[in-house]
């Protein structure tokens, strides 16, 4: 069962600085012999592991990937086959073929889901694949590939762009919200898996909120402060992009919230709202309020 000043124990940690992990797109470069790749989704730092979409690995790296829903395991095949790697969902353990001789291997960070996106750990997959991977610690750079052909000078100036641009980033994100618009604080667990989402204001803006996920950890038996990244509200008062998505967007309503992006389908994951007196579960796609269903599989009683 879930309680909501339990969540806030969690969140409090991580605002101390106890565990400090930051979903931030605009944190991170990854650079590929020489040359900056896009990701579709924010790429984020957990436990000092980079972790990346896993369309990136396919796209970047020329690997096949494979996934398996039912044993949530995720196979990627370099493009000679000659190496394969088997990683399960949130666990650190790894299967690692090469020239047909298995050997099995830990994970600093396990891959993982996040917000309906596949999460894998950069440099063990690209090491494992036998690319070399490097650090550009000033400039957060990823290195993956050709260090020879990285050019630091250019993403100096990138940086230097970024921090000359920043009082208008910070100017666009406080537009006019109407006086109607929906109270977004608090707690909100998942349907699917049981995770919650904690939103609250962020000192950086009006209109600017901080979000903090939490996840399940079968290990420990406890959720655990896995991230955070800032929601902006738009102008309507009943909706927020995520970081600087355009493609992930948060309607809010009194019930709830609904993120939606381009793999989450038309009508959205449902995160359904918590109070703070009640306790919460999840089973069969459906949430209990102290041990009663309040929502069915997209549809709330």
């Amino acid at each position: 069962m879930k309680k909501l000043s339990k969540l806030l124990v969690l969140i409090s940690v991580l605002i101390l600085g106890i565990s400090v992990n930051v979903f931030a797109k605009e944190d991170l470069y990854l650079v590929v012999d020489g040359k900056k790749v896009e990701t579709d989704a924010a790429c984020f730092i957990e436990k000092d592991r980079t972790l990346v979409p896993i369309r990136f690995i396919s796209e970047a790296l020329g690997s096949k990937v494979d996934w398996d829903k039912d044993s949530k395991k995720v196979t990627i095949t370099s493009k000679d086959n000659s190496q394969k790697i088997e990683l399960i969902i949130d666990s650190v353990n790894a299967n690692i073929t090469e020239k047909n001789e298995k050997k099995e291997d830990t994970l600093d960070v396990p891959a993982k889901i996040v917000n309906s996106r596949t999460f894998v750990p950069v440099r063990f997959i690209s090491e494992s694949l036998g690319v070399e991977v490097n650090w550009d610690n000033e400039n957060k750079v990823v290195i993956i590939g050709d260090k020879s052909k990285y050019n630091k000078d250019e993403f100096t100036k990138l940086r230097q762009n970024e921090k000359a641009k920043s009082p208008e980033v910070k100017k666009e994100n406080n537009p006019v919200v109407k006086k109607d618009a929906v109270e977004i604080e608090g707690g909100y667990i998942n349907p699917l898996n049981g995770s919650c989402l904690y939103i609250m204001k962020n000192d950086e803006g009006p209109n600017i909120y901080t979000i903090t996920l939490l996840v399940y950890n079968p290990q420990t038996f406890q959720d655990q402060v896995i991230g955070q990244a800032k929601l902006t509200m738009r102008a309507d008062g009943k909706s927020a992009t995520w970081q600087n998505e355009e493609d992930t967007i948060v309607f809010f309503d009194a019930k709830g919230i609904r993120i939606k992006n381009d793999l989450s389908g038309p009508d959205g994951n449902w995160h359904v709202r918590m109070k703070e007196s009640s306790s919460y579960s999840v089973k069969d796609r459906k949430v209990f309020e102290d041990g009663k269903v309040i929502y069915d599989n997209g549809k709330f009683i």
